[in-house]
């Protein structure tokens, strides 16, 4: 599993959504957390599966999340992609990961998520995180 850290800026012009696909490329199964948050003070995105949490995805599977676009885009527009996996995939051991990404994906807090953050990297977690810029 591998990603930027910041994808190439897109061009707004045409495009009505966007998927970000996670794969699992090892020989076990994963259990994958993934969301898109906004960057900036207000949520410019439509309302979309920009989140899952906790899924488990075999070997070669994969899933994807999705941006809806506004129609008319007259600034950039930016989020954050974010992947957090683990190959452990005991039921309800991570339930803290899943309450910590509770409504993230529209509001992002830096404040949780630096906690949570934290807890991902000390846990052993695989954690990406990549930038993305779509302009006008």
């Amino acid at each position: 599993m591998s990603s930027p850290s910041r994808f190439d800026v897109s061009a707004a012009k045409g495009l009505c959504a966007i998927d970000y696909a996670v794969s699992n490329a090892f020989e076990n199964p994963i259990r994958v957390w993934v969301f898109a948050s906004p960057v900036g003070a207000r949520k410019r995105f439509g309302a979309t599966a920009s989140a899952f949490v906790g899924k488990v995805l075999a070997p070669g599977e994969s899933s994807s999340v999705q941006l809806n676009l506004p129609r008319w885009v007259s600034q950039p527009l930016s989020h954050r992609v974010i992947v957090i996996a683990t190959g452990d995939a005991t039921p309800g051991k991570f339930a803290w990961i899943d309450q910590g990404l509770r409504g993230i994906e529209s509001a992002f807090d830096f404040a949780r998520w630096a906690d949570l953050r934290e807890r991902i990297k000390s846990e052993g977690l695989i954690l990406l995180s990549a930038f993305h810029e779509i302009n006008h």
